[in-house]
């Protein structure tokens, strides 16, 4: 009876206790226990003892680590039987741990991984003894069996210091898997880690930044590494924050798997000087073509080149957006180069240039094309300069050192541009591959692209064993690399390329009209192991288009002429946004004589129809193919080549 007269009535179990059995008492520690068996509250001390865990126990933010046993001062999960022969009183011994909230991942200061684990993206640590703990394991969070598109930041919350277990200044390993943002600190910018480490070796992640701009003043170390083949940053405004971390600056190691222009590079707009360095290889051959540099103010692309182990940035070449004309002619101005190169090319279509200096400081004249008396028709090849004729094309080289950004861009000035049809296209081009680079290739170069033959032989003659299939030539060139390119089988779009494959490649190796056909980039035929450009080719011949297309390269897809035979009405294809595809087929070819779907060059700089075999009579047996390289769609060279054409309307 209570004090105020009620009366309560309580139901007692009372059981009697066995000599051999002794008492468990439990402090949660902060913690719960949440299975829906109840912990075990007594045990007999002649039997083994496994102690509950796991999941069955959660703290936010802790994982469950291991009782620690208050009568002897351990830790343990269980014990053997006679080992505790009197009552035991356990505390729970919890981990700081990384934990989520929305769509966050707060790391807690502790080393994490994420990776790709059967198509879902994992975070996993070490736990204490070790162990990899996955984070959807622990806390109950089910929830998080998936946390592709989540942040993770990597700071402290300002609870973890030294005696707790794992903390590593903040670290993650990226392997896989897909997130949208990684920061060096935690969500509130506060108590960030002294040091932050980030590497990224697979998987993709769309922003980057290392440490937070607030806390400069710790002078704490960021370092961002990338690997393997990750995807980093969506080109246009997010990526790798280079202002984040230690000297401004991406540390690269064994990057040749990743695809080209993977990681984008956010530079600060008071550091994007020509020179300065953004990455830097620790192994591996320094690779421009892996990285997109842009200015955070503005989102504008600056050039990145490969300088020993660094990625340095480079100037750019240009032309500009409209000119001004004197009569039927103009100058494109000042300040259209502005870095250095090896290889230096102009182009003129729709009309013509004359130039006023036949040299150019630091190189030396490589090749030009004049044009015939109609200002139309291009004359072959020359390797001098004269400032009375008109010209097509003129290419210099530089194979001592670099062609000076001021010197080119102050010959490029003087050159004179000449109207003959409507409009006039100008392109010009700058590379920089070491001479050195280029002649241990044995490679050509002609306005933007590396050629190189394969199988030639000064002297050949027609032998019927000797030959390549149109198939193995396209195999082949596809297995070929220049400069970090992959290589394609030629094509052929202008009159000008036309002539330079046999007067520039064939003849100066001394190989014959006669012995020089080699296979074309184009066929009728579907490709049995993929489509256009793909890595290799299968010929279908049960399945034939009536018109020719482009297979590989820039091209590829491309229909460039409108029926199987010229007899049947074939003409050169319309280009998209006008005019027409260059051919050059002989007289009456294509003719589709005995069901002929591949195309081939003569060393007469006419094209041929041909069958898969490629075993003609001379000269249209084909010994050789020649491989080009140039950048193109996703593919970015090593050292990098820089370009900008426009059109000039009067």
């Amino acid at each position: 009876t209570a004090q105020d007269g009620t009366t309560k009535i309580y139901t007692v179990t009372v059981a009697q206790r066995d000599a051999t059995q002794r008492s468990i008492t439990y402090d949660y520690n902060g913690g719960s226990y949440n299975a829906t068996t109840p912990a075990p509250v007594l045990f007999n001390v002649e039997e083994d003892v496994t102690l509950p865990g796991g999941k069955d126990l959660t703290r936010p933010n802790y994982y469950f680590a291991g009782w620690f046993d208050q009568s002897n001062g351990t830790s343990i999960n269980g014990w053997t039987a006679n080992s505790h022969t009197d009552d035991v009183i356990l505390t729970a011994e919890w981990v700081k741990a990384p934990y989520v909230e929305g769509d966050i991942i707060y790391a807690n200061g502790i080393s994490v991984t994420v990776k790709n684990l059967g198509g879902k993206t994992m975070v996993s640590f070490k736990g204490k003894n070790n162990d990899e703990i996955n984070l959807c394991d622990i806390n109950r969070a089910s929830e998080y069996q998936n946390l592709s598109g989540y942040t993770l930041f990597l700071g402290s919350d300002g609870n973890v210091n030294a005696t707790d277990i794992l903390v590593d200044n903040g670290r993650v390993t990226m392997t896989g898997g897909n997130l949208s943002a990684i920061y060096g600190y935690n969500g509130d910018g506060n108590n960030i880690p002294v040091n932050v480490r980030i590497e990224l070796k697979g998987g993709t992640v769309t922003d980057v930044i290392g440490l937070n701009k607030a806390d400069a003043a710790r002078n704490p170390r960021a370092e961002v590494i990338v690997s393997g083949n990750p995807t980093i940053g969506n080109k246009t405004s997010c990526g790798i924050h280079l202002s984040s971390f230690t000297d401004n600056k991406v540390l690269a190691e064994d990057f040749g798997s990743a695809q080209a222009q993977s990681v984008t590079l956010i530079g600060a707009n008071n550091n994007l000087a020509a020179d300065t360095v953004v990455a830097t290889y620790r192994n591996g051959t320094a690779d421009a073509g892996k990285f997109y540099l842009i200015d955070e103010r503005n989102h504008t692309h600056h050039n990145v080149n490969a300088t020993g182990n660094d990625i340095v940035i480079i100037g750019e070449v240009s032309l500009p957006s409209t000119v001004t004309w004197q009569g039927e002619t103009f100058t494109v101005g000042e300040g259209n180069v502005t870095t250095d190169g090896t290889i230096f090319s102009v182009f003129a279509s729709g009309g013509y240039f004359t130039v006023s200096q036949t040299t150019l400081a630091g190189a030396t004249f490589d090749m030009g094309i004049p044009l015939k008396s109609d200002n139309k028709t291009e004359n072959g090849y020359v390797d001098s300069l004269d400032t009375s004729k008109h010209y097509r094309y003129i290419q210099f080289k530089s194979t001592s050192g670099n062609i000076h950004s001021s010197d080119a861009d102050s010959y490029l000035s003087h050159i004179v541009f000449h109207r003959v049809d409507s409009k006039v296209t100008v392109r010009i081009n700058l590379e920089t591959v070491l001479w050195d680079t280029i002649n241990t290739a044995g490679v050509t170069y002609f306005d933007g692209s590396f050629y190189k033959v394969v199988n030639a032989e000064p002297g050949y003659k027609h032998d019927a064993t000797k030959h390549c299939t149109w198939s193995m030539a396209y195999n082949k060139a596809k297995e070929e690399r220049f400069n970090g390119l992959p290589g394609y089988l030629m094509t052929i779009t202008s009159e000008a390329e036309n002539k330079f494959i046999y007067d520039q490649l064939f003849s100066k190796k001394g190989i014959s009209s006669g012995n020089a056909a080699s296979w074309l980039g184009a066929t009728r035929s579907l490709n049995q192991a993929g489509s256009y450009d793909a890595s290799s080719w299968t010929v279908n011949t049960s399945k034939l288009s009536n018109e020719w297309y482009w297979a590989c390269g820039p091209e590829a897809g491309e229909k460039f002429y409108t029926k199987a035979k010229t007899a049947d009405g074939g003409v050169a294809a319309d280009k998209e946004g006008g005019g027409k595809w260059y051919v050059s087929w002989n007289s009456g070819e294509p003719n589709n004589s005995g069901t002929e779907f591949c195309a081939q060059y003569c060393g007469t700089n006419i094209w041929n129809d041909l069958n898969n075999d490629g075993a003609g009579n001379s000269p249209y047996h084909v010994y050789n193919y020649v491989v080009e390289f140039t950048t193109y769609g996703t593919h970015s060279a090593t050292k990098t080549a820089l370009h900008d054409q426009k059109e000039y309307t009067h």
